[in-house]
């Protein structure tokens, strides 16, 4: 049995992998939500209530194709949401399938409801400044306490690797990637 999130990536824990493999899939989903904005959607403003919904229209979408889907839930980053696809089998024609079967459902469905909806979320000034800091008190509560405000999201990502390379503080590295992707799109844009 396979499962994947809402995008077609394996739903897995972050205990037990590298950075490495988390970044990919960050990465993917950051070049993922660039490569479906739509002309135009930034001047949109997408409710979370809209958004939600196109979420669940595409898992209407999947289970009409005939893929078990799961209960549309909010995802850790506590902006994003997301379901999980059951597959049997985990080859690559399994693999193939199910990712062609979301592509053309997020098409039809969720990607520029999607990119709109992220899009509106990216803080500015003050209101910024106050949600890093907000961001700096979990990374300092996963033992993470060198990043300070106005450090990139490159610089973030650093300072969690150090950290967790040095053992300082007794870091516990899923917190502190769980804060990095709570605080991501609203910091650092999408």
């Amino acid at each position: 049995m396979r499962q994947s999130d809402s995008r077609g990536h394996l739903q897995q824990g972050l205990q037990g992998h590298t950075r490495s493999q988390l970044c990919a899939v960050l990465f993917g989903a950051i070049f993922f939500l660039t490569a479906c904005s739509a002309p135009g959607a930034e001047n949109d403003q997408v409710t979370e209530a809209e958004y939600r919904a196109a979420v669940q229209a595409t898992a209407d979408c999947m289970n009409e194709g005939g893929w078990e889907v799961g209960e549309v839930t909010e995802n850790p980053d506590g902006v994003t949401y997301g379901f999980v696809i059951t597959t049997e089998g985990d080859d690559a024609a399994a693999s193939a399938a199910v990712d062609g079967a979301f592509s053309s459902c997020a098409a039809s469905h969720l990607n520029e409801v999607e990119s709109a909806y992220l899009s509106g979320l990216q803080l500015s000034g003050a209101e910024r400044d106050a949600v890093y800091e907000q961001m700096i008190t979990c990374l300092e509560a996963a033992g993470v306490t060198t990043v300070v405000l106005g450090d990139d999201e490159s610089a973030v990502t650093s300072k969690i690797d150090a950290a967790i390379a040095t053992g300082e503080n007794a870091v516990s590295a899923d917190d502190a990637w769980r804060c990095q992707q709570r605080y991501l799109l609203p910091l650092f844009g999408g």
